[in-house]
C-alpha cells in the first residue's frame, strides 16, 4: 500500500473500514434514510458515505474521519512525529535556521491550503 502518509497498518485499516460498513448499514436502517440523507446528516458527501459502505478507499480521507466520528466511532490518526519519511524528508529540507524554520512552516501551510 503506497502513500504519502500511512495512517493504518493493512489489518487495522480492514477492521476500521468493516465497523465503519457496518455501522453506515445500521444507520440508513435505523433512519430508514438515504446515502444521500446520512451524507447531509454528517456534513460529507454522498460519494464518500458510498465509498465508506463498499470499502473503495485504502487511505481515509479527512470527510472519511467525519463520517466516522458522526456515526461513534472512535479513530486514532498516527503522529507524524512517529513517521521516519516525514520526519527525515523536513531533516533534509532544513537548514536549521529560525529563518527556514519559517520558511518550512509557511511552504507546509501553503501546500495545506490547497488541499482544502
Amino acid at each position: 500500500m503506497s502513500a504519502i502518509i500511512q495512517i493504518f497498518k493493512y489489518s487495522e485499516y480492514m477492521n476500521m473500514n468493516s465497523d465503519l460498513s457496518n455501522r453506515i448499514q445500521d444507520w440508513l436502517k435505523n433512519n430508514c434514510a438515504t446515502q444521500k440523507q446520512l451524507a447531509t446528516a454528517a456534513g460529507v458527501s454522498q460519494s464518500t458515505v458510498s465509498r465508506a459502505l463498499h470499502g473503495g478507499s485504502p487511505i481515509w480521507s479527512g470527510q472519511i474521519y467525519v463520517l466516522a466520528e458522526f456515526l461513534g466511532i472512535k479513530v486514532k490518526k498516527n503522529d507524524p512525529r512517529d513517521s521516519e519519511k516525514i520526519m527525515s524528508v523536513i531533516s533534509e529540507m532544513w537548514d536549521g535556521t529560525r529563518a527556514g524554520e519559517d520558511a518550512l512552516v509557511r511552504m507546509l501551510k501553503t501546500i495545506h491550503s490547497f488541499k482544502n
